[in-house]
């Protein structure tokens, strides 16, 4: 089973990050390289099908909401990564001082491919997600989809 695990400081209030990543539907709204999202139905047990840039589908299914600290877990039924059995848990820690901790960790098994590869892949998507939420919370950036 591999494992990454990448976690960023943001200055930025946990409840503004949080508004911008907590809703299932917004990844798109942040994260490079996802073009748009579907949700079927609310809460846990909701489906997201998110198109990325080249056209292709991963389909997620959240699997529980956690108040506090601010996060979900979800997993992925299927998508072009060679991959199976993946969850993860997205979480913001507010640090009380008008900054938080954001954190990504997933599980996952490899399906012939190099798993130093996809964890390397997975770290850095995460990173690059991480950075472009700092950008849109930080300071007077802009907000939401508009800012992306």
């Amino acid at each position: 089973m591999a494992n990454v695990t990448v976690a960023d400081h943001i200055k930025a209030p946990a409840d503004k990050v949080w508004a911008l990543i907590g809703p299932f539907k917004s990844i798109a709204d942040w994260m490079p390289g996802f073009e748009s999202t579907e949700v079927e139905g609310a809460g846990v047990g909701a489906v997201r099908v998110i198109t990325t840039a080249d056209g292709g589908k991963v389909t997620e299914r959240l699997l529980a909401e956690n108040p506090s600290p601010l996060g979900y877990t979800y997993e992925i039924l299927s998508s072009p990564f060679p991959i199976q059995n993946y969850v993860s848990t997205i979480m913001v820690v507010d640090e009380g001082d008008g900054s938080c901790t954001l954190s990504w960790v997933c599980n996952f098994e490899p399906v012939d491919a190099p798993e130093d590869e996809l964890t390397q892949a997975f770290s850095d998507m995460y990173k690059g997600a991480i950075a472009n939420i700092q950008s849109l919370t930080e300071g007077d950036a802009p907000e939401g989809p508009e800012a992306a």
